[in-house]
């Protein structure tokens, strides 16, 4: 599993890094007609997710992953023959949809697989594609300093061998029980007020993903006194902490309290790293590279707290039985949040300056409050969500 998930988020670095240029510079698409079919490609994902999950639920993680990314390794491919917009958002949207049903998919076999165990399996993966993707964009930086038609043609190929290179690894791991009911109807997750409501906070949360790989490198350049490339070495800082630590960050969410808590704790930690970014645009250059080091260290706290409460709600708070479906639900959260973010984002901070991190850290605080509160309703609506064991 962690093979097939570095391999899968080395493409995914290949992807972020050189997409968007390949599009622009081969297929010649401007730039805002990329940005408005990746942005409504990634909105139709998010339900097709979500029945492809129910889909894996019903017939079999395993088998439904394979089938999936062998899927998504052909759509993609098919990039390097599109030269016209609309078969361009045809096939975005397919990989799109084919993507997100596979993210949830493992995310139901990392609980298979997993058992008890599942949050600290997810934290290891975590912290591994982290370093996936920082080496997959590593490589599409040299792919893309060639700049051939050729080089990029390479670089989408590569990115698609990934897929089947990710499904062919996981085909090789037990099988996973099949845990749908056949006699189901409907959608049953999304039915779920508590669990929706429990995405809808993620997704606020998530926003610090966009504030880490978005809006990072626009605020020092545009708002601070410190040098354009050190927004760089604050990525390369954030990824090691990540990697380095995740797992045991883990420690302790592997139970609905635990991870409501960690979660709480990310919302206080996250509104910190805020206030102390609104001063990197007040200070001299050296103290900025100084007060820009202590933001990120501290945001990437706050980040391993997030991931961890993260991964132990969206298991803790879903009942045996549709793992896949309830996994597509809560990714709803951080999808709607990662298409939006930038926009939100550019407004409250670029547009907005110091007082906007303030406001952005007053939301995290009220998103890890809220979901402490949620939690606990949760757990005394639905006993069965509290394993015995725990006190």
């Amino acid at each position: 599993m962690l093979a097939s998930a570095a391999v899968d988020s080395f493409g995914s670095g290949l992807w972020l890094a050189g997409g968007a240029l390949f599009f622009h510079q081969v297929v010649g698409l401007p730039l805002p007609a990329i940005g408005s079919g990746l942005a409504v490609a990634g909105l139709v994902a998010l339900p097709a997710g979500v029945q492809l999950a129910r889909f894996a639920d019903r017939h079999g993680p395993r088998g439904s992953y394979v089938a999936l990314t062998l899927l998504q390794a052909v759509s993609y491919a098919a990039f390097v023959v599109v030269h016209s917009f609309p078969l361009f958002l045809l096939l975005a949207t397919l990989g799109a949809s084919l993507g997100s049903g596979a993210q949830a998919v493992r995310s139901g076999i990392v609980r298979g697989v997993g058992g008890d165990a599942a949050v600290r399996l997810r934290a290891r993966l975590h912290a591994v594609m982290n370093v996936a993707i920082a080496l997959g964009a590593a490589a599409a930086g040299l792919l893309i300093a060639i700049g051939t038609d050729a080089a990029y043609d390479v670089l989408i190929l590569a990115d698609a061998a990934t897929f089947a290179a990710a499904g062919g690894l996981l085909h090789f791991i037990r099988a996973v029980p099949v845990t749908g009911r056949s006699d189901r109807r409907g959608w049953v997750a999304i039915r779920d007020g508590s669990y929706v409501l429990a995405a809808a906070l993620d997704g606020i949360m998530d926003l610090e993903f966009g504030i880490s790989g978005y809006i990072l490198p626009l605020w020092v350049v545009s708002h601070t006194a410190a040098p354009r490339w050190f927004a760089s070495v604050l990525l390369l800082l954030n990824t090691a902490i990540v990697a380095v630590f995740q797992v045991r960050f883990a420690k302790g969410a592997d139970r609905p309290q635990g991870a409501a808590r960690s979660f709480r704790s990310a919302g206080f930690v996250l509104a910190l790293a805020a206030a102390t970014f609104a001063l990197t645009g007040l200070v001299p250059p050296l103290l900025a590279v100084l007060v820009l080091l202590l933001a990120m260290t501290v945001h990437s706290v706050g980040e391993l707290l997030h991931a961890s409460g993260q991964f132990g709600l969206s298991y803790g708070l879903a009942p045996e039985g549709a793992v896949s479906e309830y996994q597509a639900v809560f990714s709803l959260g951080m999808g709607l949040s990662r298409a939006f973010a930038p926009a939100v984002l550019t407004f409250l901070l670029i547009l907005g300056g110091s007082a906007g991190w303030l406001v952005v850290g007053v939301v995290f605080v009220a998103a890890g409050a809220a979901m402490s509160v949620l939690t606990r309703h949760a757990l005394k609506r639905t006993p069965s969500l509290v394993p015995a064991d725990a006190t």
